[in-house]
């Protein structure tokens, strides 16, 4: 991989690779309920392509911000490279976070968007809309009934991803072809140590130079096999996912630290 270094600039192009080296691979094995389920990465690459669209469904432009709120799921990734192919910036929150601190991260970062994982994250953000102006709409993956018109479930955010799909003539692929390197990817906030958290501005290059400097200094092995367990919230395993993407690896998802070890006897990393 050292001669392709040099035409990787955007996270776009991290993907358009390791999917053209493996489409038809695992990418993720998830435990749904005692059984493990895994999608390939071309099935991922369907649905990156329909959670961007359905996003720009909602109103969505280049720049706008996007938060996810949940613990390590296969949605966090898919919705973080769906934001990275359109121009959404996303804004990672962790789910162990409180009230004023979500509402300080979304108020501060103009979010209009936030996904999250179960209804218990999903009641946070209701407890906390009214002091959010700029938020529009919350998606929660988990398909939990909500009466309130601004909160649709994940499978109806893939539905609207078909739709607009279907109108607008473009691609993923095309999309991608669109993001500069020095464009925002992300926004990381510190804990701090006093004070309200810092928003870390993240250009897509950043991540990219990260990513392709790390696999320079540490040879991990392509296809290869990972738990990811730290917090997709931290920048340190952000890149990690994105790494062990682009390296075509098989990665397992652990949705709770407590469940390390028993995971780590079943994906072998």
């Amino acid at each position: 991989m050292t001669n392709e270094r040099n035409k990787l600039m955007v996270i776009p192009d991290l993907f358009n690779e390791s999917l053209s080296r493996n489409p038809d691979r695992n990418v993720f094995y998830e435990n749904k309920g005692g059984k493990w389920v895994s999608m390939t990465y071309r099935e991922a690459a369907d649905r990156i392509e329909l959670i961007a669209f359905g996003l720009r469904r909602l109103g969505l432009t280049k720049g706008d911000r996007v938060a996810i709120q949940s613990e390590n799921r296969s949605e966090w990734t898919l919705t973080d490279y769906a934001c990275a192919h359109f121009g959404y910036v996303s804004v990672a929150v962790y789910p162990t976070l409180l009230e004023p601190q979500i509402q300080f991260i979304l108020q501060d970062s103009e979010t209009c968007t936030v996904i999250v994982s179960t209804r218990e994250q999903a009641e946070k953000i209701i407890s906390i809309k009214k002091s959010l102006p700029s938020l529009k709409t919350m998606v929660v993956m988990d398909d939990e009934p909500f009466d309130e018109k601004w909160i649709i479930s994940f499978r109806e955010l893939l539905d609207m991803g078909r739709e607009q799909k279907k109108e607008s003539g473009t691609t993923l692929v095309d999309e991608g072809k669109k993001i500069m390197k020095d464009d925002l990817w992300t926004l990381i906030y510190t804990s701090g140590t006093t004070g309200n958290p810092k928003g870390v501005m993240l250009t897509h290059y950043n991540l990219v130079s990260d990513v392709t400097s790390t696999y320079e200094v540490v040879k991990f092995e392509p296809g290869s096999r990972w738990l990811s367990f730290l917090p997709l919230s931290h920048s340190f395993e952000r890149a990690a996912s994105h790494l062990t993407f682009w390296l075509g690896s098989e990665i397992y998802i652990a949705e709770d630290f407590l469940k390390v070890p028993e995971y780590l006897k079943i994906a072998r990393p």
